[in-house]
């Protein structure tokens, strides 16, 4: 049953683009929202105003709306520093704050254990003497991420903080704000660890690409959400999920305690899966939008967009980027190949003249499966291998040894699969 009440957060820093990383803790906390039929708040985390760009909150918007990621509430810490102040000053009266190179700290007190239920980790505590008294308003007037997140996330009724599992010992300063300031504590979730294939860690530095990246490279957001979303969560054997299965199935107790890893070659396979499978009018919007965004030329056919989206349903299936899809379609939208160089063998000419007068006559629009049984007759009628008279034939119409099957073939290339046979 749905729970109203579920709220969580996604709070990236505009110091970066979105990566693939942040980009998970993101999806986890949408996905459970969504299933839930809770709320998702985006809060951009920008205190650090000499390195907060509002370029980098404008892309960290775009590619979230680019993956299908929808948010309720939105909110900027850089519009509450008097919230975060105001909070300051009730420690500091009480004597729980105290000022130190005129940075206010937090006074941690007698030792003691600090204690928590951790939903992906289980039991979790820590003794405080493992821990300095700790920052939390800087010199400059602004607050630390410790303080600030525990105000914004109490004041917004923030009921679960899922985030990656390095977050841990902020959790452990961030529940002594709690306490200090009588503020509900919202459950916590700590993500695995992203590993790369290599079992390194997953960083900026390493592997962890800009959702741009993919964007760029011809990956649909199906694709990489359905790749995000498996970082660390399973659902038995299913690997390929749309969006609305996401969001039906998603269960955060079924999130796994061990490092996820990233493939990229098994994302690039996702991919195609999801080429197959996504409805042709999408695919085309993402074809579309993937050339537009990459400045690829739209040659000779191509500019019919009738014929393109003909074309990318045909060969969509035989690809696992846009990028490879681009390049296939590509070469069947320009004029015929030079056919001196194309040579028939003795052998399959006569069998060939048969099978161009029989392709001339079946009006372009007719070319379905049925032609290939035609082909297959005049073939066997002239003691040859199928494979040899489709391979002259496919020579002839492409200029290359390896295409598509004969009947997405002509079908692709239509009036101009005539034009090539009775050129040879």
């Amino acid at each position: 049953m749905a729970q109203k009440n579920i709220k969580v957060r996604f709070a990236p820093s505009p110091t970066g683009k979105l990566h693939l990383g942040s980009a998970r803790t993101a999806v986890f906390n949408w996905l459970y929202a969504r299933h839930m039929g809770g709320i998702f708040v985006l809060r951009i985390e920008d205190t650090d105003l000499a390195r907060s760009e509002e370029s980098y909150t404008e892309s960290i918007i775009e590619d979230m709306a680019w993956l299908g990621m929808d948010y309720d509430e939105f909110y900027r810490q850089s519009d509450r520093f008097d919230i975060y102040r105001s909070y300051a000053e009730k420690l500091l009266s009480t004597g729980m704050a105290y000022y130190s190179d005129e940075s206010l700290r937090i006074r941690i007190g007698k030792p003691r254990v600090i204690a928590f239920n951790d939903i992906v980790k289980g039991g979790i505590s820590v003794n405080t003497t493992e821990l300095d008294d700790f920052v939390i308003m800087k010199g400059t007037g602004t607050p630390t991420y410790n303080f600030a997140v525990v105000i914004d996330d109490a004041l917004m009724g923030i009921t679960h903080c899922i985030r990656g599992e390095d977050h841990i010992t902020n959790t452990i300063k961030q529940i002594i704000v709690y306490e200090y300031l009588s503020l509900g504590v919202p459950i916590f979730a700590h993500l695995p660890l992203v590993m790369d294939i290599d079992k390194s860690r997953l960083s900026k530095r390493k592997g962890s690409k800009e959702i741009d990246y993919y964007r760029s490279s011809g990956i649909l957001p199906e694709a990489l959400l359905n790749t995000i979303a498996r970082l660390g969560w399973s659902y038995g054997d299913k690997e390929v999920f749309t969006r609305e299965e996401l969001i039906s199935l998603f269960d955060i107790s079924k999130i796994a305690r061990s490092s996820a890893v990233y493939d990229e070659g098994k994302m690039e396979w996702l991919n195609g899966r999801h080429m197959k499978i996504q409805d042709i009018d999408r695919i085309y919007s993402h074809f579309m939008e993937f050339t537009a965004a990459a400045g690829l030329e739209m040659k000779g056919r191509m500019s019919d967009s009738t014929w393109l989206k003909k074309a990318v349903e045909l060969l969509r299936g035989r690809h696992k980027t846009m990028k490879s899809l681009y390049n296939e379609v590509s070469l069947y939208a320009g004029d015929i190949p030079d056919l001196k160089e194309i040579k028939i063998e003795p052998a399959v000419e006569k069998a060939f003249k048969e099978a161009a007068e029989y392709i001339c006559s079946i009006p372009p629009d007719e070319c379905t499966e049925e032609i290939e049984k035609g082909l297959r007759h005049i073939a066997q009628k002239n003691s040859l291998k199928f494979g040899e008279l489709a391979g002259a034939l496919r020579l002839t119409l492409t200029g290359r040894k390896e295409s598509p099957g004969l009947t997405v073939l002509l079908a692709l290339l239509g009036e101009e699969a005539r034009k090539r046979l009775i050129c040879s």
